[in-house]
Formats: structure tokens, C-alpha cells, sequence
């Protein structure tokens, strides 16, 4: 049993700032990227996103390590707005999970699968 360190607080809570810190160097795609590609809506983002959660979920996979939900504030206006950091694998589980019917979109699902297969 002396091989056993157990960690104070405050070590924990250091490692587990070290482990968010290793996951949000991943999270280098924004949902706001999602609009330049043709979703309009902020709920067809959140709905898209809260699948592509319950997918990795399923998978037994860590959401945390793929998702990230923030603020930002528009300086000129004040406003305060909602923005999901992903991976890459989240970006495009989000991608595929869009129930859209703009047309750039769907093609994009069509080439990702293309692909693959």
C-alpha cells in the first residue's frame, strides 16, 4: 500500500486544469464556422451539436474532449453570444448530424461519406 500517492486537492485539481487544457488545444473548430457553410438557425447548430454529443456519448467517449461551450461578447454591441468549440471529429459529427435542406450542406455529407467508402 505505500505505493499509493494519494493526491491532495489541490494536485487534483491541478491535473484536472492540465486535462481541460490538453482537450481545449483540440477544440480548434468554432459552430460559427457552421453559418458561413449555410446554417441559419442557432437551434439547428444546438440541435445539430446535442446529437453529435449523444453519438460520442454512445460511443463511450469523452463529450469533453470534443465539445466546449463558451461566451463571446461582441465588443461593439454588448451582446453576449454562445459559440460551441469542437475537435475535428466533432465538427463533423455536428456536420452530419445538421438537419438542414440547404444544398451545400447535404453535399458536404455526401462527400465526407464519399470518402470514406
Amino acid at each position: 500500500m505505500n505505493g499509493i500517492k494519494k493526491f491532495s486537492i489541490l494536485e487534483d485539481e491541478m491535473l484536472n486544469s492540465l486535462v481541460e487544457a490538453v482537450y481545449d488545444s483540440e477544440l480548434i473548430y468554432s459552430s460559427i464556422d457552421l453559418y458561413s457553410l449555410g446554417i441559419e438557425s442557432p437551434n439547428e447548430i444546438d440541435a445539430a451539436v446535442m446529437s453529435a454529443i449523444q453519438t460520442i456519448r454512445r460511443a463511450d467517449l469523452s463529450p469533453q474532449q470534443h465539445f466546449k461551450y463558451i461566451y463571446l461578447t461582441d465588443i461593439k454591441s454588448g451582446n453576449i453570444l454562445h459559440d460551441w468549440r469542437m475537435s475535428k471529429m466533432g465538427f463533423l459529427l455536428t456536420l452530419l448530424n445538421a438537419n438542414t435542406t440547404n444544398l451545400l450542406i447535404n453535399q458536404l455529407k455526401i462527400e465526407l461519406i464519399n470518402r470514406i467508402v
